[in-house]
């Protein structure tokens, strides 16, 4: 039964209960909280009560509230901040608190989080006289904010309900943790959708709260249920404690429901489908509320007392909610326990026989026990094969399973085994699989197909060509599956997949297995057989010389073989074994064979690809660079072809660079070859030097400025005009004399420097510049 408020609390509180938001009341006493608020049983003795908190102002209080926005009507509130700043609407940011107000060592321990600030403590003492204590809470906080701020996912406040015996060394046991699991409550670990941060846990996360909400937080957990098993008697120590991590920012609090703190008889847990254990159909359950002492029992199903039920045990036979109440011998106190239960529906499984194929005769195979199973299930998918055995009764007891279940040799004629087939839940039940034999082999089907084009012995055989041919034969609710050999035919192993190249040359059986709800109906031998295609030899790419060769070129199809065995067919429409081209491309031709093989023309196509490609002798130029002495040429080779590079001998050595080096003056053949056979073409250089500077100054050295390395009575250099940065031409070289010296039309010029530009028979140009000295 629900404790009462005594009289002085009801008026305190009664002039604060009709309000949209919650109303927060601070000056209870941590005995009044725990004794008049908390707890909901007198079968729980407390004592030692004790609070601390924010000494400036209260941080922990009673909370009353009449909205239907938040699940408790009334409770107790312990906060990082002041406590009655909780009272909504939430339309403050609560950053309560100061650095003097220290967090909890106790806690930090118990969540995991360090440097906790503004905590909040309701400690008390606890004697049990019953073996479960639960209690009911909420958390809020204002870091469940909702804008994408990072820095939200960094800080966590958290809190814990700690739980240890009296005078124990042991650490403390907290029983705020996310249901299921042992992770402890705080910021981090529940947390909605909808922001920056991932969610986490977030079927326990209530909402983000807006503006008119009953409290000033910005969001909340679910009403979370914590509980722990006790010892009767034994004195325990709980520990509430709820603290800011790192700093005062952001405050949190802890909503306890009022009267949620319970203690209780344990009797076991719900056997429900959400928790994925429930009863099997016609299992029973004994429930036992023994309890010491000559003590009062009754029990209810679904609220409604169970007459003459009144013994400390109970067999459950259907579902429902179970309540036992027991009054406990020379007491006041009457504690209870709960379990609900719900049931399975009855698994119904039919003895079935499965069939297997083999040779003699002999009523013996080896079979694939699983091939049972699509019959045993019989289209329930929540069913699942578990296991097989020899008898019922080690079925039953679920023991000594037959342990090669995929290739089981019977061991006498129509021999029963036992198949066990369970649910999810674990609820399972028996079926008898009779094992017999059959020895039907049928008619062979035969394969034919053309082999692939690089390997005459093997082909592409698409082995679903038949599997219609063969259930029109045989029956059209046959599932059918192919094999290499007799015995994994027989198995029912190693399926074969389409399509399939045979592993023996040009001929091959396999075999069809022919299945029929898992039961083998057949064996059908498929015979193999592989017919040539049209094999090819020679160049698969030729070249067309663009200006060396402009005759056309022959292109041979390469069939291996008399010619006149096969039919060809070209891309260019041309029906002969070669062909003439005269431009490059992507050549195709088509050939085919015809074979008669028993009596039937088999024509087998071929195709093979020829890719002319373009190649040609290159126009050459080149460019000089360096000083005169130590000059590079650099050869340019324009064409379609691959080029190699040569000096002075046309027979090589070649390279790959059209670049060469340290040359001194004079004059050189350049050799290029076309790698792709349109021959060699050659190129003079002349490697000529063009002074830096001259010194007209008659002293005999350097008075002239001209050009080194030819004979310029060769006409190699047509004409060589010199000019002044301005591109005023200055003097025409007279390759008879000695030179330019360095005047202009008889006066001599000043020191600085000139260009020139030089153009050869060629019709290369060659130009730059020199200086004047004087």
């Amino acid at each position: 039964m629900r404790f009462k408020l005594p009289l002085f609390l009801f008026v305190l509180i009664q002039n604060f209960c009709f309000s949209q938001y919650i109303e927060v009341q601070d000056t209870f006493s941590a005995q009044q909280l725990v004794e008049n608020i908390l707890i909901n049983s007198p079968c729980a003795n407390v004592s030692n009560f004790s609070a601390t908190g924010w000494q400036e102002n209260r941080s922990y209080g009673y909370f009353s509230n009449t909205s239907e926005g938040f699940p408790f009507q009334e409770g107790i509130i312990l906060s990082t901040g002041k406590a009655v700043s909780a009272e909504g609407p939430n339309n403050s940011l609560l950053s309560e608190g100061n650095n003097s107000w220290q967090g909890d060592a106790d806690l930090e321990t118990a969540i995991g989080e360090s440097n906790s600030v503004n905590a909040t403590v309701l400690e008390f003492d606890f004697m049990p006289i019953a073996d479960k204590m639960i209690f009911e809470y909420v958390f809020s906080s204002e870091q469940y904010y909702g804008y994408n701020n990072p820095n939200q996912c960094n800080y966590s406040d958290g809190f814990a309900f700690l739980l240890k015996e009296v005078n124990s060394q042991e650490n403390y046991d907290n029983l705020a943790v996310v249901p299921g699991t042992n992770i402890p409550v705080k910021i981090t670990t529940i947390r909605g959708e909808g922001t920056i941060c991932p969610a986490a846990n977030q079927q326990f996360f209530d909402t983000f709260n807006g503006t008119e909400h009953p409290t000033n937080f910005n969001g909340q957990t679910n009403v979370l249920r914590a509980e722990a098993n006790v010892t009767p008697g034994v004195l325990y120590h709980i520990k509430l404690v709820i603290a800011d991590q790192e700093n005062s920012l952001y405050d949190s609090a802890i909503f306890l429901g009022g009267g949620t703190f319970d203690v209780e008889t344990d009797i076991g847990s719900d056997r429900l489908f959400a928790t994925g254990n429930p009863l099997c159909f016609g299992e029973n359950l004994e429930l036992d509320a023994s309890y010491t002492g000559n003590n009062q029992y009754q029990w209810f199903r679904n609220g409604s007392i169970l007459p003459g039920e009144t013994n400390p045990t109970y067999t459950i036979t259907q579902d429902g909610f179970y309540e036992v109440e027991i009054v406990l011998e020379n007491s006041n106190c009457d504690i209870n326990g709960t379990i609900s239960v719900e049931y399975e529906e009855p698994i119904t499984l039919q003895n079935i026989t499965l069939i297997q194929c083999e040779e003699a005769n002999s009523g013996y195979a080896v079979f694939n026990l699983y091939d049972a199973q699509e019959q045993i299930i019989d289209g329930n998918n929540n069913l699942q094969l578990e296991a097989f055995f020899t008898s019922q009764q080690n079925a039953e007891n679920n023991t000594n399973s037959i342990q090669n279940p995929t290739s089981f040799a019977n061991t006498s004629v129509n021999q029963v085994v036992y198949a066990r087939a369970a649910l999810q839940t674990g609820c399972s039940s028996i079926a008898g699989v009779t094992l017999s034999t059959t020895t039907s082999f049928y008619t062979p089907f035969e394969l034919v197909n053309c082999s692939l084009p690089n390997n005459p012995s093997v082909a592409s055989f698409n082995l679903s060509e038949i599997i219609l041919d063969l259930q029109n034969e045989y029956g059209l609710n046959l599932q059918v599956s192919f094999h290499e050999d007799l015995n994994e035919a027989l198995e029912g192993s190693n399926e074969l997949t389409s399509p399939f190249i045979n592993t023996n040359p040009v001929m091959q059986t396999i075999y069809a297995r022919l299945t029929e709800n898992g039961n083998c109906s057949g064996i059908v031998p498929v015979y193999l057989t592989v017919i040539p295609s049209p094999q090819f030899s020679g160049p698969e790419e030729m070249t067309y010389c663009l200006n060396t060769f402009p005759e056309p070129i022959i292109l041979d199809s390469g069939v291996i073989g008399d010619v006149s065995d096969f039919s060809f067919r070209w891309n260019t429409g041309a029906f002969t074994p070669t062909v003439q081209v005269n431009e490059p491309g992507v050549y195709e031709v088509e050939v085919s064979y015809t074979y008669n093989y028993n009596g039937t023309n088999y024509t087998c196509t071929s195709t093979r690809t020829i890719t002319v490609i373009a190649s040609e002798l290159p126009n050459l130029n080149y460019e000089l660079s360096g000083k005169y002495g130590n000059q590079t040429v650099t050869i340019n080779a324009e064409g379609s072809g691959n080029y190699l590079y040569a000096l002075n001998n046309p027979d090589g050595p070649f390279q790959e660079s059209n670049v060469f080096e340290n040359l001194s003056g004079g004059i050189y053949t350049v050799y290029v070859i076309d790698l792709n056979g349109c021959g060699v073409k050659s190129l003079k250089v002349f490697v000529v030097g063009f002074p830096n500077y001259f010194t007209p100054n008659c002293d005999g050295v350097n008075d002239y400025w001209t050009v080194k390395g030819v004979n310029l009575r060769d006409n190699l250099i047509k004409n060589l005009v010199i000019f002044d940065r301005y591109g005023k031409i200055l003097h025409w070289l007279d390759f008879s004399s000695y030179g330019w010296d360095g005047t202009n039309r008889g006066r001599p010029l000043p020191s600085s420097d000139y260009w020139f530009k030089a153009t050869f028979e060629d019709g290369s140009i060659y130009g730059g510049h020199f200086t004047l000295k004087r």
